[in-house]
């Protein structure tokens, strides 16, 4: 049996958060799902006779600032066109879009997994469109309703070069973009709202084929449409995977076409063959002139991107897992930002604050100033641990020192850092042993430190003060 290497593309569109649609100046309602259906509707977005669109400039911009912010050359001049096709939520009967020249070209997005593996995938376009309108599919009936309140959102669509190697590394770069979009502020891109949704291309092919270039693109490209979660979208992917080679195996036919996904059954469907540009009947917009770009604002990202923060982040040896969990959140990823803008703080601290800003929520009531400080003298050993929860779980908002002074002389008068730093300068030669590999030699310290304190302080304290001494000159 063949073992073949899945060959992977992605589509991926998402509405755009302006104050109105794309060709008309109707209310972009795509974040209110509270909206009665076909209230925030015109004569342009429902395709009617005779009107005609008018370019929304935000949409325009922020399609700009994505593409600046993934590397992408914007060119001097861009255009719409008409996608001609049929169905009952499109109106006019095509879609204005673009085809030729789209407004951002190439690009890269690159992220940090949860191992802290850097990944990066080559982007072919980002271009920009109108939404069509929602088919409302009512329970136990025999029809369906059609709700234009979308139809005409300005919409994103980014395609990725085929270059993806798995689902897994599929369902990571969708989670990477919309984290992206968040950030720039252009897209709530939510999934659950139906603002974001997905489309993968699959093929596979044989191992030597996709060591050779020129057969690399040679397998049978099924796309699947309409993927509106991650975990839909990294199980669709992994289905075609082994359903194309099963039945590449068996020698079987497989054929182009377009599939959706039973979410339900777990398996994918075919729902027709697949379109190609030919089959849109691609032709300019005649309502719509070509548009300079040359004169674009820039609109460069303000601040440190999140790929900068993560990477410093792991500079400083914090644990992959943890930086994933308080930059994934935005209220501990606008606090780690503010964080990391203190120049005096060091890495030690730094991978502290991930750790305790990822395991404690209270940390975020307290300014990041006081934070830094803190953790600067838990890294000494000059704070215990236990002492520091108690605080955090105690202190009222601009109270943590107070607190930590009560709780640290309320558990012990004892300096436990000092007690350990004592104790291991006494003993250097077994430090030079234990920093030579015998870390059997922990409980040697542990028992010495003791001793000196006998049963006054946590003993998680004394031995993460310990790692922390025994590890800094290694």
């Amino acid at each position: 049996m063949s073992e073949y290497i899945p060959i992977i593309g992605l589509e991926i569109h998402a509405e755009l958060k302006t104050n109105s649609k794309l060709f008309c100046r109707c209310p972009n309602t795509s974040s209110d799902l509270n909206t009665p259906p076909n209230t925030a509707i015109c004569p342009v977005c429902v395709g009617l006779p005779g009107a005609l669109p008018v370019l929304n400039k935000q949409a325009v911009a922020s399609t700009i600032k994505l593409g600046r912010s993934l590397g992408s050359t914007i060119p001097p001049t861009t255009k719409w066109d008409r996608k001609n096709y049929f169905y009952p939520d499109l109106p006019k009967g095509y879609q204005i879009s673009q085809y030729d020249q789209p407004l951002c070209l190439g690009g890269m997005l690159s992220w940090y997994d949860r191992t802290g593996t850097e990944h990066s995938v080559a982007l072919t376009r980002i271009h920009l469109e109108e939404d069509t309108g929602k088919l409302v599919h009512p329970e136990q009936k025999p029809y369906s309703l059609i709700d234009y309140n979308r139809s005409s959102v300005p919409l994103l669509e980014l395609v990725t070069e085929p270059v993806i190697s798995s689902a897994e590394e599929a369902r990571q770069f969708a989670e990477e973009y919309q984290h992206h979009l968040r950030e720039l502020g252009i897209a709530e891109a939510s999934m659950e709202k139906g603002q974001m949704r997905c489309e993968a291309n699959i093929s596979v092919v044989t191992e030597s084929e996709a060591a050779d270039p020129g057969r690399r693109l040679s397998g049978t490209k099924i796309e699947v449409k309409n993927l509106n979660s991650f975990r839909s979208l990294e199980r669709a992917i992994n289905f075609e995977i082994k359903r194309q080679s099963e039945a590449l195996n068996q020698e079987d036919r497989l054929r182009q076409e377009t599939r959706g996904w039973r979410e339900v059954k777990g398996e994918t469907y075919s729902m027709r063959a697949k379109e190609t540009a030919d089959d849109y009947r691609y032709f300019p917009e005649p309502d719509l002139g070509q548009l300079d770009l040359d004169r674009a604002e820039k609109n460069d990202q303000d601040g440190v991107s999140r790929q900068a923060v993560i990477a410093q982040l792991l500079k400083a040896q914090a644990n992959p897992n943890f930086v994933h969990i308080v930059t994934d959140d935005p209220r501990r990823w606008s606090y780690i930002k503010l964080l990391l803008s203190d120049p005096n703080i060091h890495d030690e601290s730094i991978a502290l604050s991930v750790q305790w800003l990822s395991q404690d929520p209270n940390i975020v009531r307290f300014e990041p100033q006081e934070i830094v400080a803190v953790m600067t003298e838990l890294s000494a050993g000059n704070i215990r641990t236990a002492a520091l929860k108690a605080a955090l779980a105690s202190a009222d908002r601009g109270g943590l020192k107070e607190a930590l002074d009560q709780s640290q002389s309320g558990a012990s008068d004892i300096d436990l850092g000092s007690v350990v730093r004592s104790v291991l300068a006494e003993h250097t030669s077994e430090v030079v042993r234990y920093r030579s590999g015998e870390v059997q030699l922990f409980g040697f310290f542990v028992g010495n430190v003791r001793k000196i304190i006998g049963y006054k302080a946590d003993p998680s304290d004394i031995t993460e003060i310990l790692k922390r001494q025994l590890d800094q000159a290694k």
